[in-house]
């Protein structure tokens, strides 16, 4: 069974040691698909072509996460394809232990155990997440944040995995393609994966959890990191339009009342805070 994974570089922080650990898989039928979107600049693509010959990069104009991430599962190869990141270290049995459990599974989309990161050394037992959780109000949480892996009662099932780390097989994508013309939306940039989580749960296609398979994240936007001006301005207009676009009154699994009041609330609190996101409104 070949699995591809696809990874949008940024820069080169991590990729001594990312791009090594996938090297390093014990699982050999695995293609390793690179995308670099900077541009004018001494880019990721120049430090792996030096650094890490064997492997190909594709450079291309800024295509964000969702976009370059469709293209890359359009290309792969693989009957399985893993939406990863470059901000990850991944363990050596990573790709073999998600390749046994979808041989064993009847499901077609996962979300992998990802645990924290304290780059560039600690990999740590604590929780960054299992995937994302969507309440009746369209609250979005990554479940298991900040819990301690060996104690914190692990799901089998998530509404929807993180845009970290999102394993599909080919029907899934077939599956998602068909029914929206792509994985990701290409107009939503953060939290383009709490749409995604919101049509699964619309869809009823069900997000299993596979336990075993585990990789670590630095991951950029948590309570103890300062969340930087764009972060604040994509998170938020990236919520507002994935709520217009998969708005209905006759919600089956979500409230509208509750999900208008949230909305309500939450953006007259962000708005107050950071006046700057007053321009965003015209974007949304």
């Amino acid at each position: 069974m070949k699995v591809t994974i696809g990874i949008i570089l940024y820069k080169t922080k991590y990729l001594d040691q990312s791009l090594k650990s996938l090297l390093e898989q014990d699982y050999k039928d695995l293609e390793i698909l690179l995308r670099d979107h900077e541009e004018g600049v001494y880019s990721a693509a120049t430090y792996v072509k030096e650094h890490f010959p064997t492997l190909k990069v594709q450079k291309t104009k800024n295509l964000w996460h969702s976009k370059g991430q469709n293209a890359m599962a359009k290309a792969a190869k693989g009957e399985i394809y893993i939406c990863g990141s470059n901000d990850m270290f991944y363990p050596k049995n990573f790709v073999s232990q998600v390749v046994k459990h979808i041989k064993q599974s009847n499901y077609e989309l996962f979300s992998p155990l990802i645990l924290r990161w304290d780059y560039p050394s600690q990999k740590t037992e604590t929780i960054d997440t299992c995937g994302i959780q969507v309440d009746r109000a369209l609250r979005f949480a990554d479940i298991g944040l900040q819990q301690d892996s060996q104690t914190f009662r692990l799901p089998k099932f998530v509404d929807g995995p993180n845009g970290a780390v999102t394993i599909l097989k080919k029907s899934a994508i077939a599956r998602l393609n068909k029914k929206d013309g792509y994985i990701f939306d290409p107009d939503i940039h953060y939290k383009n994966d709490c749409d995604l989580a919101v049509r699964l749960k619309a869809y009823n296609i069900k997000c299993e959890l596979i336990p075993e398979a585990i990789v670590y994240h630095d991951r950029q936007a948590v309570e103890f990191k300062r969340k930087n001006k764009n972060m604040i301005t994509t998170s938020f207009v990236g919520e507002k339009k994935l709520i217009f676009k998969n708005w209905s009154w006759s919600f089956k699994t979500f409230n509208p009342f509750y999900v208008i009041f949230y909305q309500l609330a939450k953006s007259a609190y962000l708005l107050i805070r950071y006046p700057y996101l007053w321009k965003q409104i015209k974007n949304i």
